[in-house]
């Protein structure tokens, strides 16, 4: 019940279109409950199942993903780490994307410093959690952007065919093991993938 209160709180003072409307919220003596915008649409991981990619498409929602995460690194106060980015978490809505679930969020007050950590560790999901996730080490905002390289990396495997040269060049420092060898900001990744955008 803790950790949805604190969903509950964050999600109210969360505002862009990229993240589902938090309407009410309020508990009775055995549960919390959550009134938040429906979200239409298809989650990735079903949305690749039917149809291919193309490496425009791909780098499209790269730009829109990372957008919603420099939202949460660098225009909440504090600064909030989303720490479960996946598939199954990312909608698409004809040409736009929602990002659901925010139930293991923490709040950044420092770098690598985690606040708001109700009931113990969460650690996220195996298959895209950064390894210091993972270990329950510090994190930052690099740690989503490991998280968003692993799904992208997921969908370049459903492209139309290979993505280029300069696609790899961009993906692969961000799936560093090492944070200090990721790009610096999910900003900084985003602005270098708006470059290739243009050239396509």
């Amino acid at each position: 019940m803790e950790r949805l209160h604190f969903e509950a709180s964050l999600l109210d003072n969360l505002k862009n279109p990229g993240i589902p409307v938090l309407y009410d919220y309020g508990e009775t003596e055995d549960f919390v409950f959550l009134i938040e915008e429906y979200v239409k649409g298809e989650p990735l991981n079903e949305y690749v199942l039917t149809h291919t990619l193309s490496e425009a498409q791909i780098i499209r929602y790269i730009i829109e993903l990372s957008d919603i995460l420099i939202y949460l690194h660098t225009g909440c106060t504090p600064a909030v780490l989303y720490q479960d980015m996946k598939p199954e978490h990312i909608f698409i809505q004809g040409d736009s994307l929602k990002l659901v679930d925010y139930g293991i969020c923490r709040f950044l007050s420092g770098k690598g410093e985690k606040e708001n950590a109700p009931d113990g560790p969460v650690y996220g999901t195996v298959r895209y959690a950064s390894p210091e996730q993972m270990a329950g080490a510090p994190a930052d905002e690099r740690s989503d952007l490991y998280s968003l390289a692993r799904v992208v990396k997921e969908l370049s495997g459903h492209c139309e065919k290979k993505v280029s040269r300069q696609f790899m060049r961009l993906l692969l420092p961000a799936l560093s093991e090492d944070p200090d060898k990721r790009p610096i900001s999910v900003k900084e990744w985003r602005d270098k993938w708006i470059i290739l955008q243009d050239k396509i």
